[in-house]
């Protein structure tokens, strides 16, 4: 609506749909200073505690509790007792989310909000996430691989074009919400955490699409159009 009435459009996410003739800059999306704190982080080793995070923010948070749980419990055995994950879970779905982490023994700490997130992500193996514009942004920068589920009442499905640019470099797994099922998210799972090779070439491929340098891109072109 606003586009054609500008003389730049910043854009967060790469490759953005824009009217003809309009003219986009990819900035990049800016990120708290606890994410920067953590960006390139090297990826963990995965001859000890495998760890994983597991978040769908306010409106996804539902859909993650249901299904991830069930997913990680699918794993074998071998997996469960190594396994170390951070849930964020709603408060009437806490409960249960931890009966079905303590019947697969898998050690799990649920919460309905993490403030050390990036900590956390920056730790994990792998994060089962949406795909928010923030969120994609925090695991370009950081450098994790991810399975990402786009949430599917977003008017213009603008997550699964949030996705896009990790998907495309081989740095995430995309499940649509209408496809999204234990089994298949725990096939995804078992292939990323049990092959350390996958999980370090997706997190590589991963920083190829961050941009830590976003809020001073977004800055220094406010400050070249006000100069004009």
């Amino acid at each position: 609506m606003f586009a054609g009435r500008v003389d730049k459009v910043a854009c967060g996410t790469w490759p953005t749909a824009l009217p003809d003739g309009i003219d986009g800059l990819h900035t990049g999306n800016p990120v708290r200073a606890a994410v920067l704190d953590q960006a390139g982080h090297p990826y963990p080793p995965s001859d000890g505690p495998i760890h994983g995070v597991a978040c769908g923010g306010r409106q996804g948070a539902r859909v993650i509790s249901e299904t991830v749980p069930e997913a990680m419990a699918r794993l074998p055995d071998s997996l469960h007792e190594r396994l170390v994950v951070s849930h964020q879970a709603r408060p009437e779905d806490a409960e249960r989310v931890r009966a079905q982490y303590e019947r697969a023994k898998i050690a799990a700490d649920i919460q309905p909000f993490f403030d050390d997130m990036p900590t956390r992500m920056a730790a994990a193996h792998l994060v089962i996430c949406r795909s928010g514009a923030s969120s994609v942004a925090d695991l370009s920068d950081i450098g994790r691989p991810s399975i990402l589920i786009p949430l599917a009442a977003a008017l213009r499905d603008e997550q699964s074009a949030n996705a896009r640019g990790l998907v495309d470099a081989a740095a995430a797994v995309l499940i649509p919400e209408s496809k999204l099922d234990p089994a298949s998210l725990s096939e995804q799972m078992m292939l990323i955490l049990t092959t350390p090779d996958v999980g370090k070439r997706m997190s590589a491929n991963a920083l190829t699409q961050g941009n830590p340098h976003a809020a001073r891109a977004l800055a220094d072109l406010v400050d070249r159009l006000a100069g004009e």
